[in-house]
C-alpha cells in the first residue's frame, strides 16, 4: 500500500477513524513516504472530537443532526431520505476538498489531510437550519409545504398528481385567474402565508377537478 502511495497524487478512505493508523497506512504513515500527499478521510463524525470514535453509516448521520426530523409529513415521524443523501454529501464535500488540497499543494508543495464528516455535510445543506438555532426560531416540518411561500405543495388531480404554487406575488395574481377568483388576487406573500390552509384547499379542490 505504501509503495503504491509514493506514486499517487490522493488517498481516500471511508474507516473509522484511527483504523488504518492502526494499521499503519494512515495520514501520517503515508506522509512519511509521500510528503505532499493529499489524504482524504471521510467519517461519521470527523477525525477529531469526542464523537469521532463511533462508527457512522448514512441514516445514523440523517437521524443525528436531526434532518429526519424536519422531513416528511407534518402529521407522522421523522422520516429519513429516499437516497443516501448524507454518504452522497460527504462524498461531494470529500472530492471538492481534494481538489482545493490538490490546487494548494501545485502551488505550494504542501499536503494535507482532507477530514470530512457526514454530519458537516447534511449541517452544510441545511445552513439555514443552524442559523436559525443560533436565534432561538423554531424550525417547523413542513412537509411538502414551504415555510416562505403559500401556497404550494403537492395537489391530487383526476388523474395523478401534481406539484405547484407560488413564490412571486405575479405567479399568485396569475394562479387566481386560473382559479377565476379575482377577489384574492391583492394577496401579498404574507397574507397568503397567515392564510395558507384556506389558500391551500382552495387550490387542491381546483386541482381535483382538472
Amino acid at each position: 500500500f505504501l509503495a503504491l502511495c509514493r506514486d499517487a497524487d490522493i488517498v481516500v478512505e471511508n474507516f473509522k477513524p484511527g483504523t488504518l493508523a492502526g494499521w499503519g497506512v494512515g495520514y501520517a504513515d503515508v506522509a512519511a513516504v509521500k510528503p505532499d500527499i493529499i489524504y482524504v478521510s471521510v467519517s461519521g463524525y470527523g477525525q477529531f472530537g469526542p464523537l469521532s470514535d463511533r462508527p457512522a453509516y448514512d441514516p445514523i448521520a440523517q437521524n443525528f443532526t436531526g434532518w429526519t426530523s424536519l422531513n416528511g409529513d407534518p402529521a407522522g415521524g421523522p422520516t429519513k431520505a429516499p437516497t443516501f443523501l448524507g454518504d452522497d454529501l460527504a462524498g461531494m464535500h470529500g472530492a471538492l476538498g481534494a481538489l482545493a488540497a490538490l490546487q494548494h499543494r501545485n502551488r505550494t508543495g504542501e499536503g494535507q489531510h482532507v477530514d470530512v464528516a457526514l454530519i458537516d455535510g447534511l449541517l452544510y445543506q441545511s445552513n439555514g437550519n443552524l442559523t436559525a438555532g443560533a436565534l432561538g426560531m423554531p424550525l417547523t416540518r413542513y412537509g411538502n409545504q414551504f415555510a416562505l411561500a403559500a401556497p404550494v405543495n403537492v395537489y391530487r388531480c383526476s388523474d395523478g398528481s401534481i406539484y405547484g404554487g407560488v413564490l412571486l406575488d405575479s405567479h399568485w395574481r396569475a394562479l387566481c385567474g386560473l382559479l377565476e377568483r379575482p377577489d384574492l388576487a391583492s394577496l401579498v406573500n404574507a397574507e397568503r402565508i397567515a392564510r395558507r390552509d384556506e389558500l391551500d384547499g382552495l387550490v387542491a379542490a381546483w386541482c381535483a377537478a382538472h
